[in-house]
């Protein structure tokens, strides 16, 4: 029993060193602000991530582009988009 005890605790304390060097190594760029790279076309100037409806989700599935179908990212950016606007916060969590 106490085998199995401390098989959990150590990899609890493993998970919990995971999620703390990524805090530590990714923590600044939360309030980083969108970059011209690639963030305008995608979120920002990209009115499929505007909204959820019915329309767009099915626009995000049925828009192919061979260099960039991205179909599930674009439904993360839209929920991200319902739930945080666009503060680049929310999308960088």
């Amino acid at each position: 029993m106490s085998r199995r005890r401390d098989r959990r605790w150590q990899l609890v304390a493993l998970i919990g060193v995971f999620f703390l060097l990524s805090g530590i190594i990714y923590g600044k760029s939360l309030n980083n602000k969108f970059i011209q790279w690639d963030d305008g076309y995608l979120i920002v100037d990209n009115p499929t991530v505007h909204e959820i409806s019915p329309w767009s989700v099915q626009e995000a599935f049925r828009t192919y582009d061979p260099e960039l179908y991205i179909p599930l990212t674009m439904l993360s950016y839209q929920m991200d988009h319902l739930v945080w606007g666009l503060n680049p916060f929310g999308f960088h969590l």
